[in-house]
């Protein structure tokens, strides 16, 4: 045959038929030939039948297939026979009641309805009503003096810092 090399399919060195350049080369001829077969064919099918591939434990596909079987094992124990059992919605009335008293929660606001059957038929919101402050011009005079005697304080300090 030839030389003893490196054969990467079994991944030792040795004399190895399937690792003769002609054969790798026959080989990869004949996957470019299939793979240009359904390029140029895409309607038509091969004959051959497709192998199931075989999963390898701890990959991905390996998890999934078991985890398929262990829901299917689990619905056949709880008797779920039916997936169309399954497709029995929820009321938009109601997801939409629920979704107004989540906002009116979140946005602190009260709502007032009328319920029927856990629905809420009319909704109006009323904001919680907060106390009004009342200043008198020399309340207000005072503040605007101390805010602008902090401003020309911070002015200065910024100045400073500066260097000017």
């Amino acid at each position: 045959m030839g030389v003893p090399t490196f054969c990467p399919i079994h991944l030792k060195i040795h004399e190895c038929s399937k690792n003769i350049n002609k054969a790798i080369s026959r080989a990869t001829e004949n996957k470019i030939k299939v793979k240009m077969n359904r390029m140029l064919n895409p309607a038509t099918t091969s004959n051959e039948p497709i192998k199931p591939a075989v999963v390898e434990k701890g990959t991905i596909q390996y998890i999934l297939e078991n985890a398929k079987k262990n829901n299917e094992n689990i619905k056949h124990k709880l008797g779920f026979t039916n997936e169309d059992e399954k497709a029995i919605g929820v009321d938009e009335n109601n997801i939409k009641a629920k979704m107004a008293r989540l906002r009116a929660a979140v946005t602190n606001q009260q709502e007032v309805g009328e319920r029927d059957n856990n629905n809420l038929s009319s909704l109006t919101r009323t904001s919680k009503v907060e106390p009004t402050i009342i200043l008198t011009a020399t309340e207000i005079e005072a503040l605007i003096e101390k805010a602008v005697v902090k401003a020309i304080s911070k002015e200065k300090n910024n100045k400073k810092k500066r260097g000017k």
